[in-house]
């Protein structure tokens, strides 16, 4: 997988040695970090991916908006999802950032060590299927989705190359190929139900002969070519899905 990172500190050495962390550990696991630095909160709010970062390293005392403030506005603008791990010297603050909801604070000096663990950690939650995120992109802006509010992909006739994703709350159009989405969410837990269909399999309420039923009262046809494999994923989506 794949994890964008942001660093925020306005000490340089302090970037270099948490780039370093992430390299290393990247060499110990299975797993990428996209990583970008910034000298402050205001840059980073203003940066044109900023509502693809995953993941914030953020300092408390920084000049022009603290880590405090910039977490807060990360979280209500562009992703309320991110992740922030504060990494601060002043230990007094931590009683506030917990109004953001931060997955960690963390005190300089950081050791290595614990620097592990606690990534350890945030890598056991976002790669709960609850907490994985993918982009969406459409004709007018870029989507942040959470891969368990997906309902099911499916092409549509309108455009060629064109897909839509059913979540809970709307449906997205986005350029694409159906096979590629195979690909990216079969390991959690999306199956193909029809040619031109991916389900994802937590939102099943009922399977008939020829039908797939939602648990918000979709009908999805249902091939004979995909039954059995529908059919064996959810016997079997308790070890099979990546859950906790």
């Amino acid at each position: 997988m794949i994890l964008n990172v942001a660093i925020c500190d306005d000490n340089k050495e302090i970037q270099e040695k948490l780039k370093a962390f992430l390299l290393q550990y990247q060499f110990e696991k299975n797993i990428d970090f996209n990583v970008t630095c910034f000298d402050d909160g205001i840059s980073l709010l203003a940066a044109k991916n900023v509502q693809c970062f995953e993941l914030a390293l953020l300092d408390v005392e920084m000049p022009g908006i603290d880590g405090l403030a910039t977490a807060k506005k990360l979280k209500q603008q562009y992703n309320e999802h991110i992740n922030i791990i504060f990494i601060s010297s002043y230990p007094q603050y931590m009683q506030d950032s917990f109004l953001v909801h931060p997955f960690y604070y963390m005190c300089k000096p950081v050791a290595y060590k614990d620097f592990c663990r606690i990534l350890n950690s945030l890598i056991d939650e976002v790669t709960d299927t609850s907490n994985i995120v993918t982009l969406i992109k459409t004709d007018f802006s870029e989507e942040l989705i959470h891969v368990s509010d997906i309902l099911f992909i499916d092409i549509s006739y309108a455009k060629r190359k064109e897909l839509i994703f059913h979540t809970l709350n709307e449906n997205i159009a986005t350029s694409g190929i159906l096979s590629d989405w195979i690909n990216k969410l079969e390991p959690y837990g999306f199956c193909q139900c029809f040619r031109s269909i991916l389900v994802n399999i937590r939102h099943i309420h009922q399977v008939n002969n020829n039908t797939i039923t939602l648990d918000n009262g979709t009908s999805l046809p249902l091939s004979r070519k995909y039954a059995s494999s529908i059919h064996s994923r959810l016997l079997n989506n308790v070890t099979d899905l990546k859950t906790n």
